[in-house]
């Protein structure tokens, strides 16, 4: 049976959300995957939103953290999404009516997941916990309490450099690197698996000096297992958001198949954002030119692509080029230190072609 894989996502939606602002058509498609995004562009006040996953747990999650929206206050909503409150069982039962059948079955089913919050009840939050735990044993705590004291860049450079680049450190970094367990979550038939370990392990210096560590709310549950500053958390967990989601979030609605049954069914139209995430990592060149050749005929004249890659692969930039989609490289150069795991890339419609 498939398991939820991703509680939380490893984009910054915040892009994707500046994105969907400036296109005209309020309708877009995301990856299922943890919801995030989905919640994200909730707060655009859209349309509509697809969001699709062809495993149906990541659909049930979403679902949930729908559910936990539209029936609670903002103080337990938190809560259980970050599995901060000793009453998990009773904000399921006020979310459990929300719910699908399949859903209610599924969760009724995994109930002590939601006592993790379900923002850390995936397969990927769990190995992230063994990962933070490492880093916190081998590292030392001091230390990393240390690492989220640091607001000066260049004096997070230094401490990257002189005490967090270690022999210990890269022991972490080559155990949770390795093929057996990253084949769990990349296919390697279309991506080489050294390049990979080497962004993998390349990223991370990124991430420690782009930006303060006790702001970056990717790092610090990486490290952590939760957010340093309860003011620096995704926007869909802001107090001044809720208001907004709870109006909004109704405008989600999740697609239970793969992502090319979606575009071949053409029931849909005039979407004016794609946020894929990174599908593409998973599929061979033709697949991958394929995706666009169907977005073609159901995007809006403004539509916008925004695809993430481990690698950046320049024979798939090429590859596009024959679409009817133009790189944004002005775009991607204005949103990549923003990006603090993959490698950013924006495509939008060619205004040339034609709608069809």
């Amino acid at each position: 049976m498939k398991k939820i894989t991703f509680a939380r996502y490893m984009e910054n939606a915040e892009i994707d959300l500046q994105l969907f602002k400036r296109v005209k058509q309020k309708r877009a498609v995301t990856i299922t995957s943890g919801g995030c995004i989905a919640l994200t562009l909730a707060l655009n006040d859209p349309e509509i939103i697809y969001a699709i996953d062809k495993n149906p747990h990541q659909n049930y999650l979403l679902e949930l953290k729908i559910a936990a929206i539209e029936s609670l206050d903002y103080t337990d909503y938190k809560s259980l999404m970050l599995g901060t409150t000793e009453n998990d069982h009773t904000l399921y039962r006020s979310c459990r009516d929300r719910l699908s059948q399949p859903a209610r079955m599924f969760w009724d089913q995994n109930r002590h997941r939601i006592k993790k919050g379900l923002l850390f009840c995936g397969i990927t939050e769990k190995v992230a916990f063994m990962f933070g735990k490492s880093i916190s044993v081998l590292m030392g705590r001091k230390k990393v309490n240390k690492l989220f004291e640091i607001t000066d860049p260049a004096e997070l450079q230094t401490f990257y450099e002189s005490q967090w680049n270690t022999t210990f450190w890269n022991l972490v970094l080559r155990s949770f690197t390795s093929q057996t367990l990253l084949s769990r979550f990349v296919d390697f038939r279309h991506l080489g698996f050294l390049e990979f370990q080497q962004h993998v392990q390349s990223l991370f210096k990124r991430t420690f000096t782009i930006m303060p560590p006790k702001t970056n709310y990717f790092l610090s549950p990486l490290l952590l297992n939760r957010y340093y500053d309860q003011d620096a958390m995704p926007l869909f967990l802001l107090e001044e958001n809720f208001d907004t989601l709870k109006k909004n979030v109704n405008k989600i609605k999740l697609v239970n198949q793969g992502f090319d049954d979606f575009l071949d069914s053409q029931e849909y139209q005039n979407i004016g954002l794609f946020s894929l995430s990174n599908i593409t990592d998973w599929q061979d060149i033709e697949s991958y030119v394929s995706i666009y050749s169907k977005i073609e005929p159901i995007c809006s004249a403004d539509a916008v692509i925004t695809i993430r890659n481990v690698l950046n692969l320049q024979a798939l930039d090429a590859a596009l080029q024959q679409t009817a989609f133009n790189k944004n490289r002005e775009l991607e150069a204005e949103f990549q230190d923003k990006e603090w795991f993959f490698n950013l890339s924006i495509w939008e419609r060619n205004k040339k072609a034609p709608n069809r």
